[in-house]
This record gives C-alpha cells, sequence and structure tokens, in this order.
C-alpha cells in the first residue's frame, strides 16, 4: 500500500473516530453554542501525525510543557507572542485570539490552572476536551491599559484594576501558533473538518479573582465616608453595544463578591452570555442607601455619557438590575418616582427654602429627588427587606449601628443651619443602612408609596428556609411578608437562608430563567 493511500485511509478512520465522539459530546452536553473553524493536525518529531482523538491529548500536554516551562521567560504581553527556549535558542510562537470582547494588548499574564478552591463558590463550570484551559490576567497598570486611562479612553472608564478571564490554548497544525479560544461563547471548534468539543475551565478565573479581590466589606461599613471606598460600577469585560447589561448589586455588611456563585452559574450558558455583560455595583453598606442610590445613578449616567449620549442603543436602555437584600432596596429607588415625598418625610421646608449653599442643595437634590432611570427595564429583587427587618430595631441592630462613622459634613452643617426644619428621621443626622432597615423607619413605609416606572417589569425571588417566627416564614433575616412586593410577574420561593440564597442552584436557574425570557421579550 502507497504511502498517500495509508495515509488517507488513517484520515478516514481518524474522522470516524472523531465524528463518533463529537456526537456523544454534543448528546450528553447539549447544543446550542457557538463554534469556530479551525483546520489543524498535529506536526511531531516523527513526522505528520493526524489528530485522532488519542493524539489530541498529546498535543495538548505537549502545549501545556510549552507553557509550563517557558513561563518565566515571557516578557511582555500575549499579544507578542510566547516566547520558548530551545535549549538556549529563544524562539517566540505566534499567538491568536477568538471570540474576546478584550483588545490583544489586555492579554498581559497567563496562569496555568492548578487545585484551587474558594468557598464561595461550590460547583465547577469544568469540561474536557480539545486545548489546554488556562486564566488570561489583565492588570490596568500595565502599559497600554494605563495609556488608555490617562487618555481618557471610554474603553478603561469601568474595567476593574485587575481582571481574570477563561479562555483555552489550542496548537496549531506545524506547532508555531498558539490559537486562545474564548470558551464562555465558543464551545466547539473544527478541527479537519469535523466539530470537536473545545476543553474549558470556567471557573478557574472567577476563583482566581475571589481570591485577589481586596475584602473592605466591614471597613467600608463601620467607615463608609473614607474617600477610598467611594461606589463604583464596574464592567467585568469591556463595554459591548449589543449585549444587554445585567447589573448586580449587593447587600448589607457584603461586596460584588457574593454574587460569584450566579456568575459562575450564568456563564455556563454560552447562549445567555452571548446576550448578557455582567456589571457589578459596590458601595459602603454602611451608607444610607438612599445614597448608594444616588451613587449607582450617577454611574449609569457616566454610562450613558461615555457610551450612548443619545440613549438610542435598545440593548442599553433594556438593562436588568438585580438586587439582593438592601441592594434590593437600591434597585427599588432606580425604578421609582420620587415626587416630592421622599423630600417631605425628611423636611417640613421645601429644599429650595433651606439656608444651604449650592453644592450642598445641589447634593441633597441628588439624593431626595429622583425618576425612574432610563437604563433599566427589568428589575429582579432577591431576599430584599422591602417593609424591614426585626433585626434591624433589636439590640444586635442598634450595636451594628452604633459602630458606623459618618462624616457626611454637608448634611450636618445644613441640619445644624436649619434647626427645627428637619424632622426626627434625620434629627440626629444621617441614619446608617441598619436604621433605614428598622420597620419603624418612615423612610421605608414612603418607599412603599413610590409610583414605580410602568415599562419596568418586576420579579421576586425570596427564602423561606430560616426558623419560623410565631406563624410567619422568614429566611432568618427578612420576614415573608417583607421579601414580597406587589406588582411583580413572578415571585419564587425557595427553601434557603438569607446568606444562603445566592449559592443556591435554584437561584440561579430562576435568574437565568427571567434573563431569557428577558430577550424574547426584546424579539430574539
Amino acid at each position: 500500500m502507497s504511502d498517500a493511500k495509508a495515509k488517507r485511509e488513517a484520515r478516514a478512520s481518524c474522522r470516524l473516530l472523531l465524528a463518533i465522539a463529537s456526537a456523544l459530546v454534543t448528546l450528553s452536553s447539549g447544543i446550542g453554542c457557538h463554534s469556530i473553524r479551525c483546520k489543524s493536525f498535529w506536526i511531531g518529531p516523527g513526522g505528520p501525525i493526524l489528530s485522532c482523538l488519542a493524539h489530541s491529548a498529546d498535543a495538548d500536554n505537549h502545549l501545556k510543557s510549552l507553557l509550563v516551562k517557558n513561563q518565566g521567560i515571557q516578557n511582555g504581553p500575549l499579544s507578542a507572542g510566547w516566547r520558548v527556549d530551545r535549549g538556549g535558542h529563544i524562539e517566540t510562537l505566534g499567538v491568536r485570539f477568538h471570540g474576546f470582547a478584550w483588545e490583544p494588548e489586555d492579554f498581559q499574564e497567563l496562569v496555568l490552572i492548578g487545585p484551587y478552591g474558594n468557598e464561595r463558590l461550590k460547583t465547577e463550570q469544568i469540561s474536557d476536551g480539545v486545548g489546554v484551559p488556562v486564566v488570561i490576567v489583565r492588570r490596568g497598570h500595565q502599559s497600554a491599559s494605563h495609556e488608555r486611562r490617562v487618555l481618557g479612553d471610554p474603553r478603561e472608564a469601568f474595567l476593574g484594576e485587575v481582571s481574570a478571564f477563561a479562555a483555552t490554548g489550542v496548537l496549531s497544525s506545524d506547532g508555531g501558533i498558539i490559537d486562545f479560544y474564548n470558551p464562555v461563547i465558543i464551545r466547539h471548534i473544527e478541527i479537519d473538518g469535523l466539530e470537536v468539543r473545545l476543553a474549558f475551565d470556567l471557573t478557574a478565573s472567577i476563583a482566581y479573582a475571589l481570591h485577589y479581590y481586596p475584602q473592605t466589606r466591614f471597613r467600608d461599613f463601620i467607615f463608609p465616608d473614607r474617600s477610598e471606598d467611594r461606589s463604583r460600577l464596574t464592567m467585568l469585560e469591556p463595554f459591548e453595544p449589543d449585549k444587554i447589561p445585567l447589573i448586580l448589586v449587593h447587600g448589607l455588611l457584603s461586596s460584588p463578591d457574593t454574587y460569584g456563585e450566579i456568575y459562575n452559574a450564568l456563564r455556563a450558558d454560552p447562549v445567555l452570555m452571548d446576550d448578557y455583560q455582567v456589571w457589578v455595583f459596590k458601595y459602603a453598606t454602611g451608607k444610607p442607601f438612599i445614597r448608594a442610590a444616588s451613587d449607582l445613578r450617577a454611574e449609569l449616567d457616566r454610562v450613558i455619557e461615555l457610551y450612548d449620549p443619545e440613549l438610542s442603543n435598545e440593548r442599553l436602555r433594556s438593562s436588568v438590575l438585580v438586587g439582593h437584600s438592601m441592594g434590593g432596596l437600591i434597585t427599588r429607588l432606580m425604578i421609582s418616582y420620587s415626587g416630592e415625598r421622599v423630600w417631605d418625610s425628611v423636611s417640613r421646608l421645601p429644599l429650595e427654602a433651606l439656608v444651604a449653599d449650592e453644592s450642598t442643595r445641589a447634593s441633597l437634590a441628588e439624593r431626595f429627588y429622583f425618576d425612574p432611570h432610563p437604563m433599566i427595564s427589568r428589575a429582579v429583587f432577591i431576599a430584599t427587606p422591602h417593609r424591614g427587618s426585626s433585626t434591624a430595631g433589636r439590640s444586635l441592630g442598634r450595636f451594628a449601628s452604633a459602630l458606623v462613622v459618618q462624616s457626611d459634613s454637608g448634611i450636618d452643617r445644613v441640619i445644624e443651619e436649619n434647626p427645627g426644619v428637619f424632622r426626627e428621621t434625620l434629627a440626629d443626622g444621617l441614619p446608617t443602612s441598619i436604621d433605614m432597615l428598622d420597620p419603624d423607619q418612615p423612610f421605608l413605609k414612603i418607599l412603599a408609596k413610590l409610583d414605580s416606572s410602568e415599562r419596568v417589569t418586576k420579579h421576586t425571588i425570596l427564602g423561606v428556609g430560616g426558623p419560623l417566627l410565631g406563624l410567619f416564614q422568614t429566611d432568618g433575616l427578612v420576614p415573608l411578608d417583607s421579601a414580597q412586593l406587589a406588582g411583580v410577574v413572578s415571585e419564587r420561593r425557595i427553601r434557603t437562608t438569607h446568606n444562603g440564597i445566592l449559592k443556591h442552584p435554584e437561584t440561579g436557574l430562576e435568574l437565568r430563567r427571567i434573563l431569557f425570557d428577558h430577550t424574547e421579550t426584546l424579539g430574539k
């Protein structure tokens, strides 16, 4: 038999094996993810070896070896190529990127995945297949990123100082190029005319980010007015105008990392992530939530200013806002009309009649006068104390409130300069976040009476797994009747606790259902 005929028969056998394996993987893992073509077969030292299943593992092991052994000699971003030591001679392999929102210069560090774990992540989104899963790290202070930030590039405005994202590397047929794919939206590639599943580890990048995420929740609660703790909206990936923003707002004594498990679950669905971009809002939780809502409003206004001044982008106008616990009260303020009710709940005089300078009056107006934000068209309330929590009024709540050190000099000064004008709500200064969760707090009763935008669709997810208080169900902190809200189109009850609800798999499934309904409503 001629060599050419032997190779043709080997190729045919290889294709048959790949087709059978691909069909089995498809049946076990489901359909509905993106694919990309990749003409490739491995060339080894002894000559051409066709990329059958057994040898795909050999190619991936060779690539992993190249990454491990040469990690220490890299001297620039991944986009400059991957340097390989060939016995004292340095060779640079080419690098290509597929399916990422990131720019090539954002691929600054490659982290090989070893054993890892994080208490905030209960599941792992991992799959076998072709390629080597890695974590890519981008640091905002490095070279091109820093230069763009200094120049005021809109791409840098809402990105975090450190970003970590998943990638899968595949070595080309001649061993000269490493192709990196975005496994969040690309799950299959085409090798030699046949579709095969891409290996991935979507959880490792989240675990990496959580490991290095600064834990400031207690400081943010006790010292909410420190300048370095300003409220901030962060995009987990660069802004994409063709994707719907999913904005996550954390609760009291918490931070965005509490959404780690939900983010991990949502990223497992490539169809969903092809439609959504995830943003998180961090704020100092010792502040009254009316201040945090004002800060979030300002951040979203800045998004419009930078990316869509005319607000003509339907995707931007269709943002989904998700709030857990006190974050749900912030969400409520973001979709409501204040009218005069909010200001009247704290003052006996109109705002314009106060003795105050213009900057203080403007600051008060930003907090106490608002309309539904035009970006938000759907809101999800998770374990939200719409009518407060009795814990806030108990001795433990009062003790925690007493720990908070606020230094809002503008509010303090205007109270002093206007004696007898402010009601008991502000008589002793601005209330803390815990004060505002007391069921007897007048502001909560006012909030319950505010009209909300008719264009916003509302959903509730609540917990009923806490101990019973008399005859009333609770999640351990928020009673059932406080977590319920009139006018929602769906209410999902989950047998879990207040702090466990964001880690419960049914929460992720319900949010996924809501998000798919949202895209269908938009006509996709």
